[in-house]
């Protein structure tokens, strides 16, 4: 496996991107999945303060300390 997939694997702290507040997209899905295995989950939304019972984070400056990683789960139009 490549050492670069290996290394965010191994990171615990992500960013989810694309979580949204009507709890049916994608990034919903891979943010449930994350912290039920283990990771500690940061919600990036613009809007959101809270969604699911998670706080959210307007954007990525804003979080606290460093993540391991970021994932992005939005549509193509959005993520420019």
């Amino acid at each position: 496996m490549d050492q670069a997939v290996q290394d965010f694997i191994q990171g615990k702290r992500l960013a989810v991107v694309g979580v949204s507040r009507s709890g049916k997209k994608f990034g919903n899905v891979i943010s449930k999945e994350l912290k039920e295995r283990g990771y500690q989950v940061f919600i990036v939304h613009p809007q959101a303060q809270e969604i699911e019972g998670e706080r959210c984070y307007p954007n990525l400056g804003s979080l606290k300390g460093q993540v391991d990683g970021v994932i992005v789960s939005v549509p193509p139009g959005q993520a420019a």
